[in-house]
């Protein structure tokens, strides 16, 4: 055989081997493709699951709190009942307190400050359900 022949014959080689190598890289780049693919619709399951059951969270959180507020207000009712606050004569001779003592005003804001902090709580136990809900399954980190 002739030195072009053979020549001829391994540039066809080199070419084969070459457009191989660039068929499998855009083999490989497909499957990976494919697979990000996959994982990216996952994550968006998992959101839309997570949104579906924080809103339920929220749910439960903002008929907690119309509670707490239905029972304020009706606390707030029946204190406008109770008298003003002692005279400063009567307050020195009180040897403690009790709830017959406490005044309307005093009383008031006693329970304004019990029903901000259910507030408070019932958005402190839907934060904890969230962190519940998007951890669950996960592994606890070590210390």
């Amino acid at each position: 055989m002739s030195l072009e022949l053979w020549a001829l014959r391994g540039a066809m080689a080199a070419g084969a081997l070459v457009a191989a190598f660039f068929y499998g890289v855009s083999v490989s780049n497909d499957r990976h493709e494919f697979k990000r693919l996959q994982q990216v619709e996952k994550a968006r399951e998992t959101e839309r699951d997570w949104i579906t059951n924080t809103e339920a969270l929220e749910d439960v959180k903002n008929a907690e709190i119309a509670r707490i507020t239905r029972a304020h207000d009706d606390l707030l009712r029946q204190l406008r009942e109770r008298s003003d606050r002692m005279p400063e004569a009567a307050a020195a001779a009180c040897k403690g307190a009790t709830g017959a003592e406490l005044s309307g005003p005093d009383a008031g804001f006693l329970a304004g400050e019990a029903a901000e902090g259910a507030r408070i709580a019932a958005e402190l136990a839907e934060c904890r359900a969230w962190i519940d809900e998007v951890t669950k399954g996960q592994p606890e980190p070590s210390d």
